[in-house]
């Protein structure tokens, strides 16, 4: 694990120790238990996939440990209204408040404002965490390959399926993904930024699933800025995609996001 993702981990492990005697996981139940049932987030892209369609994972967030503040307005609720228009096929909102400017509040914001499903971008290094995402209004978790043993992501993968939550597991590299890949009922993204010095390369996703033997449908993260970047992603086999900044820096986001959709899929 890198130097910057280890403190990032440790920091997040201090947060959930303070959030946890605020609100217990008793009181998270009590939340779930009055709940609505999550939003289908992984059959929805599925069902693109099935269809011969793009996916597009619609992200919002304020600030990055790499870029600084990406959105000085920042307005969740509107942000989600815009994405909802474009018709994006998921929205994710990251929630981590000391490296992104996140919060939990902002999810509960979004998932209030919109009819889509909602993944909730965290470094989850607890079973509370997994429990918190469900009863804040998430319908799905992100998961690292790399922050988290490969028992405890699969004993946490049994918890949201449990909560009926969907998971996105995220992998960095080919021996990560061969790992997960006949892994049935999640999502595989392949993230473009090296954790180790966070440089991004989208080709860095091409190279993996290149080596792929059969064809499957991998979140491409991390990394996109602009329509020639998607168009020879999506040359190379990539259905589905998160996008953040790219779309956070738009004056018209639904705009993009209707253009991005209409891209026909390699043959």
């Amino acid at each position: 694990m890198s130097n910057i993702l280890s403190q990032i981990c440790k920091d997040t492990e201090e947060l959930v120790k303070i959030q946890s005697k605020k609100v217990t996981e008793k009181d998270l139940q009590i939340i779930i238990d009055n709940s609505d049932k999550p939003r289908a987030f992984k059959d929805k892209i599925d069902c693109n996939y099935k269809n011969k369609k793009l996916s597009l994972i619609a992200e919002i967030k304020k600030a990055s440990p790499s870029k600084g503040i990406i959105s000085k307005d920042f307005d969740p609720i509107s942000i989600a209204k815009d994405y909802t228009r474009g018709n994006a096929t998921c929205i994710s909102v990251l929630t981590n408040s000391k490296y992104f400017n996140g919060s939990i509040n902002d999810l509960k914001k979004v998932k209030m404002n919109t009819t889509l499903p909602v993944l909730r971008k965290e470094f989850i290094v607890s079973e509370y965490q997994v429990i918190e995402s469900r009863a804040i209004g998430a319908d799905c978790i992100l998961l690292i390959h790399g922050v988290l043993s490969n028992e405890k992501i699969k004993s946490y993968i049994n918890l949201a399926h449990q909560l009926n939550m969907d998971v996105l597991i995220e992998t960095h590299n080919y021996e990560e993904l061969l790992f997960w890949i006949e892994t049935r009922n999640i999502l595989i993204g392949v993230n473009n930024r090296n954790l180790k010095n966070m440089n991004v390369n989208i080709n860095h996703s091409v190279q993996q699933i290149s080596k792929l033997e059969k064809d499957c449908n991998i979140v491409c993260e991390s990394g996109i800025s602009s329509l020639e970047d998607l168009r020879y992603l999506i040359d190379n086999n990539f259905k589905t995609f998160l996008i953040g900044e790219f779309l956070m820096k738009s004056e018209k986001p639904d705009i993009l996001i209707n253009n991005i959709l209409k891209y026909k899929l390699k043959k």
